[in-house]
């Protein structure tokens, strides 16, 4: 094994952490949109979460696997539209969010 490998597997490790803790604050939000999250807040956060999952999983399939010798044969082929597009859209509805957020003072 390289050196490489173990930033590979540390990687892999807390990216999956964050991204559990992500879709537990996200279930949490939906199982209770009726009673304490219903506001335009929550729902723009919902959408945000989506995009930000996904922008994670995208960005680390395009841009980071193909870095490590152990993986980079396989996504080295793969194209980088996705991940520049899902990361606009990150900012945006972050934007979106600090607006709503601007609008509630």
């Amino acid at each position: 094994m390289y050196p490489l490998d173990w930033a590979l597997i540390v990687y892999s490790i807390y990216v999956h952490l964050l991204i559990s803790l992500y879709l537990v604050e996200l279930f949490f939000v939906f199982r209770y949109i009726n009673t304490s999250f219903n506001t335009s807040f929550f729902r723009i956060f919902g959408v945000l979460a989506i995009v930000n999952i996904t922008s994670c999983l995208v960005g680390t399939f395009v841009f980071r696997l193909p870095l490590y010798p152990m993986v980079n044969r396989i996504y080295s082929g793969m194209t980088q539209h996705s991940s520049y597009y899902l990361n606009c859209l990150s900012e945006f509805m972050g934007v979106l969010l600090a607006l709503n957020r601007f609008t509630a003072l």
